[in-house]
C-alpha cells in the first residue's frame, strides 16, 4: 500500500508539472506529451482511470466530459480554469479590501457573519488572502 502511495504521488506530480508546463507553448505540449506517454502504459493518448495512480476524485475532476478518460484537452481546460479562478480570487480580494492593508476586516466584509467566521481560519479577526484561496481549494 505504501508503494501505491508513493507511485500515485509521483504520477501526480508529474501529471502537475506537465499542466504547468503545458500553457508555455509548443514546447510545454511537447513536455506534457511526452510525460503522458510515460503514464499511458497502452499508449492511446489519454489516461484511463486503471492507468490513473492518483485520487479517484482527481480524476473525476480532470475528466470533464466523464467518458472515463483524461486527454490533453481536459488536462490543460481544468488548469486553465484554475489559473482564472486564482485570478478572480485575487480580484475580490482586493475589491473587498478597502484600505488595501492586505486583509479584509469585519468592517470591510460584506457577506454574513457566520460566512466570515467560517473563513477564518486562524481566527484573528480578519481574512487573509491565503485563508480566502484555502476555501476555495478545500471545496
Amino acid at each position: 500500500m505504501h508503494r501505491f502511495t508513493i507511485l500515485a504521488a509521483c504520477a501526480l506530480a508529474m501529471l502537475t508539472s506537465s499542466l504547468a508546463l503545458a500553457q508555455t507553448g509548443k514546447r510545454g505540449h511537447h513536455h506534457f506529451d511526452h510525460m503522458l506517454k510515460r503514464m499511458d502504459a497502452n499508449h492511446d493518448g489519454k489516461l484511463s482511470r486503471g492507468e490513473w495512480a492518483g485520487k479517484p476524485k482527481a480524476f473525476d475532476r480532470l475528466d470533464l466530459n466523464h467518458d472515463g478518460f483524461i486527454t490533453r484537452d481536459e488536462a490543460e481546460a481544468t488548469l486553465k480554469r484554475r489559473a482564472e479562478r486564482r485570478e478572480k480570487t485575487g480580484r475580490n480580494f482586493a475589491a473587498l479590501d478597502k484600505n488595501n492593508d492586505g486583509k479584509i476586516s469585519r468592517d470591510e466584509w460584506t457577506g454574513k457573519a457566520k460566512a466570515f467566521d467560517r473563513l477564518d481560519l486562524n481566527h484573528d479577526g480578519v481574512l487573509s488572502r491565503d485563508e480566502l484561496q484555502s476555501r476555495r481549494r478545500r471545496r
